[in-house]
């Protein structure tokens, strides 16, 4: 019986390599399916759109509509020409495109590995597309960041805006201190002021709820609740903080199997605590390199907001639902080509590319 076979180069094989891939890439990633953060219905953290991989464009727009907050109306009252009008916030996502390559030396370098090119090829680019390119760059919009080279620009770079962060900080006795106007101000405290604990979480949470518009929070086992994700820095001052090592002893996240609870470092008034080694840091050190403050110039050259000399603040945030927005131009695609003769098939190349924003 004559079977159907598709070569390495086939579309269709390219397509299942790419899902292959890009599950794996998924599975790694903190942000993922499983926990509920990655949705494609916008009740996640990270709301996903993969429109324009199936039609052509550079944009996405995505749509944001805030709760109704009218009265309604009583007893026999009128429903006509009482109607409340629905607010929408939208925004412009630019998607493009990012891709990877790895080559082998040649037939010999394989024959000395004791590891297989093209799995091994397979199994890293994987790895590449979760930790160095999607992760990497949902965690940088998260923060208002841009991306990493500034030959690449998957991340639509935007600073925070000044109703969406607080340079706040508490003493280490859990006293608040007064609000700041940038991280120069808050860093110029002294190295035992400025710390991070339940004081910090408190006043985050509560902005998120009153700020206008509202920061919707996320529905997870029947409750509204806030994720809050923190640098390991600041989960160090946290676990010394008393009113937190007394709240979680009594009533931490026992009994959940939800991922995300169980990931977790604990929780405080609804806010899930969270901990990763993604979240920016930024040191002075006496002068405006990038690596010395979040706000940029213009030109994204120099910070014109340099943390106090010798000291470092991270940027810890407060998400609830689609902070993250994640455009799809082209879902993650896998290749492998020849480098050298190709009959002879010498230096094999594998490549993952996708469009994205």
């Amino acid at each position: 019986m004559p079977s159907t076979s598709f070569a390495s180069n086939d579309p269709l094989t390219k397509k299942k390599w790419g899902k292959d891939i890009f599950k794996y890439a998924i599975a790694l990633m903190m942000f993922s399916t499983a926990n509920g953060l990655l949705t494609s219905n916008g009740n996640g953290v990270v709301h996903v759109n993969a429109e324009l991989s199936k039609q052509r464009g550079d944009g996405i727009t995505f749509q944001l509509i805030p709760a109704l907050m009218g009265t309604g109306q009583g007893d026999d009252g009128t429903l006509i020409g009482n109607e409340e009008a629905m607010t929408a916030y939208n925004f412009l996502l630019n998607i493009h495109e990012r891709g990877h390559a790895v080559r082998s030396a040649g037939k010999m370098s394989e024959q000395r590995a004791v590891m297989k090119f093209r799995p091994t090829a397979k199994q890293k680019l994987a790895e590449w597309l979760s930790n160095v390119a999607l992760e990497d760059d949902i965690w940088r919009a998260l923060c208002g960041l841009r991306n990493a080279s500034t030959a690449l620009s998957t991340v639509n770079y935007k600073y925070p805006s000044s109703n969406r962060i607080m340079y706040i900080g508490q003493t280490a006795a859990g006293t608040e201190l007064a609000d700041k106007a940038t991280d120069a101000l808050l860093s110029a405290q002294t190295a035992t002021d400025a710390l991070f604990g339940t004081t910090v979480i408190e006043r985050a949470r509560r902005k998120a709820m009153v700020v206008t518009p509202k920061i919707q929070p996320l529905r997870i086992e029947g409750e509204d609740v806030y994720v809050m994700y923190i640098h390991p820095y600041q989960s160090k001052a946290l676990r010394k903080d008393t009113a937190w090592l007394e709240a979680q002893q009594h009533a931490n996240l026992r009994g959940s199997k939800n991922p995300l609870f169980t990931a977790a470092l604990g929780r405080w008034e609804n806010v899930i605590i969270l901990e990763s080694q993604r979240i920016p840091v930024r040191t002075g050190a006496g002068g405006t390199a990038v690596t010395e403050g979040f706000l940029l110039n213009d030109g994204q050259t120099a910070t014109t907001d340099a943390v106090a000399t010798g000291k470092s603040v991270a940027r810890a945030v407060l998400c609830g639902k689609q902070a993250i927005a994640l455009g799809w131009g082209q879902m993650p695609e896998y290749g492998e080509d020849w480098g050298d003769v190709a009959g002879l098939q010498r230096q094999a190349i594998s490549a993952v590319d996708m469009i994205y924003g």
